[in-house]
This record gives C-alpha cells, structure tokens and sequence, in this order.
C-alpha cells in the first residue's frame, strides 16, 4: 500500500528545522509554546473540520467501507485555504 505525501498545508515547520505532520492531536489538546507554527482554527475552523470528518465518514460507509484504525495520529487536518481533513 502507498500513500500519497501529505500536502505541505497539512504539516508545520519546528524550531529545529524539521517538517511535522499535523494530526489530530494538534486540535485534542491544549497548545503548547513548540507548536507556535500550528495554525489554530478558530471555534468556526473547527466546527468546520468536525463537518469535514463527518462527511468524509459518511462517504466511507456509504461506499461500503469499514475504517478500523482512526486514531489521532492517522488523522491529519489544515485551515489553510480553507479547513479541510
């Protein structure tokens, strides 16, 4: 299995130089001063990340799928255009 590479909109640069992923767990907990480069949504963003997964959950099960493995790790969000999973 392959995956395509994350869009550079779903990643943010460290202070040491590094490219991480932004995941889920960037929205489920509180920030912290190493993620100043993680765009946080606004409470309207968020709503519309929450709609976002919703869809995209619904589109999976209607095309029959089963997803058997979400953790906050394998989920990975922007709000840059637009918010988007």
């Amino acid at each position: 299995f392959l995956m395509r590479r994350a869009p550079d909109s779903m990643t943010w640069p460290t202070s040491r130089g590094e490219t991480r992923l932004t995941d889920l767990s960037y929205l489920l907990r509180p920030p912290k001063a190493a993620w100043q480069a993680v765009a946080q949504p606004s409470p309207a963003e968020r709503f519309a990340l929450l709609v976002a997964f919703l869809g995209l959950f619904r589109w999976l099960h209607a095309l029959g799928l089963v997803v058997g493995d979400v953790s906050h790790a394998n989920v990975l969000w922007t709000v840059r255009p637009a918010p988007a999973p």
